[in-house]
């Protein structure tokens, strides 16, 4: 039915004249049909919005698929990317003499930092200091020395820590292991290194020519625990001297 079919036309204005009950309930039907007018016409209003809406809604995908290529190629470029790796197994070294020899390698963890479409090499360190670091770090170890050189090491092998009894270089789960707390341990604060340099300089030019130790940071990280403690200093060993001459001959004896 259509809009105007609802309405009583049957006694036009002698409404009015009829008794008191019909009367009311014919006004409150008026008031039924006069809300349901305005719900309507609201729900035309809206019907347009919506319509004008969804013009809108359909430029601002558009708009979004455009930035989202060209900021996704932006986050790829610019967003930095870790990979450690461990560097082992046995090499060949060639000498001055021309004699081949086959060695134990490097032994060392390594980190390979990508951002700004540059690459930047991070050495961490060997096995065994890299080990020693971690259990220091989370307290796992206390004995540890200091060479005159700076070398940080353990006493001995009764006081080695968890992560130094490993053996990563034979050992594939505990490789992950040690990879793992690398990436919790020195990520974000070579992350934070890099924005410093950002904030500083505007570019990251002098964070790939800043030649980083990740052994160092590792040890900064345990100094700020509270369990740290200085380490002891080995005294360097004494030369001892030379003997003179011998003389031998006639009163020497």
């Amino acid at each position: 039915m259509k809009e105007e079919d609802w309405k009583l036309k049957f006694i036009g204005d002698n409404w009015k004249f009829l008794p008191e009950k019909e009367w009311k309930e014919k006004r409150d039907y008026d008031k039924l049909l006069y809300n349901i007018r305005r719900k309507n016409g609201k729900i035309e209003r809206l019907k347009k919005e919506i319509s004008d809406e969804k013009v809108l809604l359909r430029d601002l995908k558009k708009l979004r698929t455009k930035d989202f290529k060209r900021l996704v190629k932006h986050h790829k470029k610019f967003s930095p990317s870790f990979s450690y790796s461990l560097n082992f197994g046995g090499k060949y070294v060639e000498y001055k003499s021309g004699n081949y020899a086959e060695t134990n390698g490097n032994n060392q963890w390594e980190l390979n930092l990508r951002v700004g479409g540059k690459r930047k090499y991070i050495y961490i360190g060997t096995i065994s200091l890299v080990s020693l670091h971690l259990d220091l770090l989370e307290n796992k170890t206390s004995d540890y020395y200091l060479t005159p050189k700076g070398k940080r090491y353990s006493k001995s092998e009764e006081s080695e820590g968890y992560y130094q009894r490993m053996k990563p270089n034979y050992d594939e789960e505990q490789r992950k292991v040690i990879k793992s707390k690398l990436e919790f341990y020195l990520n974000e604060p070579i992350k934070n290194l890099m924005i410093d340099f950002i904030n500083k300089d505007g570019n990251l030019n002098s964070f790939h020519k800043k030649k980083i130790k990740g052994l160092d940071i590792l040890f900064e990280l345990f100094k700020s625990t509270s369990h740290y403690t200085p380490p002891l200093q080995l005294k360097p060993k004494k030369k001892g001297k030379r003997l003179g001459k011998l003389i031998f001959g006639k009163g020497s004896w």
